[in-house]
């Protein structure tokens, strides 16, 4: 009697990706990676494809200033950092600006994916010998995101500067609190709570903060009290603000604040559909010398939309043509294109 033929060998199974990295710390120009304060920072060059690298030799730098990447003076093009994030997530992303005398500063816009972000002006920076940073949350809503990340002492790495610089007159006070800051949607560090400004008995506080002009914009303004209370709500802010606290009822003390923070709400761009995104990446990853603006977002913002693109209009972005005529290019097109499935002219 034959014996039954021996089963199927099992299939293989896929060998899970490595988890993504909380955050990703970039320092730009450098070639091989270090660690400073216990963390550890990577070379740019696998996170970006353009610029020059730069090695400062201004005394006394900290370790991140000493290297960095110049990139030249083009009009209406993107040079952007691609970073793997996980899709849905929240970020905090801070860019970090120094000039050395060397090279002095300009002034250029910063982008987050689709969305102008901020104008970057270091130039007061510049003259004091200081470097500048910028920072905002963002929200990822693809499995990449075009910028730097961070995280560690703040859960959000934020920094934390002190106030009496700017309110000189207004005491600060070393306080004990032990306040808990589970309860606080964005929970501030812990640290904040360890000081606070107060005034006499039953007296008013006026805080001109933030400190100097800010520019027309819808602002959210955070403040945190030492009782583990927070306050938080949305103005439309121009040029300087005061904030004025005053003592309601019988409560004993005056008046008492441990920090607070101020968030620029952006409008958000639209989206440009993800498959045409991924098609149009593809394109342009078979062609041997694609257009020099063809990084980040290849409609959004629409400035700085990539060369020979043209999309529908509204919120949803859609490319319907493609014109890559005189433009020197060589290669061949990549079968991805077929996924641009609103494309009707090329």
């Amino acid at each position: 009697m034959p014996l039954p033929p021996p089963p199927p060998p099992p299939l293989p199974l896929p060998l899970p990706l490595p988890p993504l990295p909380k955050g990703t710390l970039i320092n730009c120009g450098a070639a091989v990676k270090s660690e400073i304060d216990g963390r550890e920072w990577l070379p740019d060059t696998d996170f970006v494809s353009d610029g020059t690298s730069l090695n400062l030799t201004t005394p006394g730098l900290v370790p991140i200033l000493s290297t960095a990447r110049l990139f030249s003076n083009y009009p209406h093009r993107k040079f952007c950092y691609t970073v793997q994030v996980y899709r849905n997530t929240k970020y905090m992303v801070r860019t970090t600006y120094y000039y050395n005398n060397s090279n002095s500063p300009l002034i250029f816009d910063q982008i987050m994916d689709d969305t102008f972000w901020v104008v970057v002006n270091t130039t007061e920076n510049y003259s004091n010998n200081m470097s500048s940073y910028y920072e905002g949350v963002f929200l990822a809503q693809a499995k990449t995101m075009n910028v730097c990340l961070g995280y560690p002492d703040d859960q959000f790495d934020r920094f934390w500067a002190p106030f009496e610089e700017h309110n000189p007159l207004i005491p600060i006070n070393v306080s004990n609190s032990n306040a808990s800051v589970s309860g606080i949607w964005n929970m501030p560090h812990s640290k904040v709570f360890k000081s606070e400004l107060t005034t006499g008995q039953a007296e008013a506080m006026e805080l001109d903060w933030p400190p100097g002009s800010v520019p027309e914009s819808n602002y959210y303004i955070a403040l945190y009290f030492a009782s583990g209370d927070s306050s938080g709500s949305r103005w439309p802010l121009s040029g300087s603000t005061r904030i004025t606290m005053t003592i309601f009822g019988r409560l004993s003390g005056g008046a008492q604040i441990n920090a607070g923070e101020l968030f620029d709400v952006l409008p958000l761009g639209g989206t440009t559909l993800t498959r045409d995104v991924i098609a149009l990446q593809r394109v342009k990853q078979s062609l041997q010398n694609p257009p020099p603006n063809w990084s980040g977002d290849p409609r959004l913002p629409h400035q700085y939309s990539w060369t020979g693109i043209t999309c529908s209009p509204g919120p949803r972005v859609r490319m319907v043509s493609l014109n890559l005529t005189s433009m020197g290019i060589s290669g061949s097109l990549s079968p991805s294109i077929a996924n641009m499935t609103a494309l009707y002219n090329m």
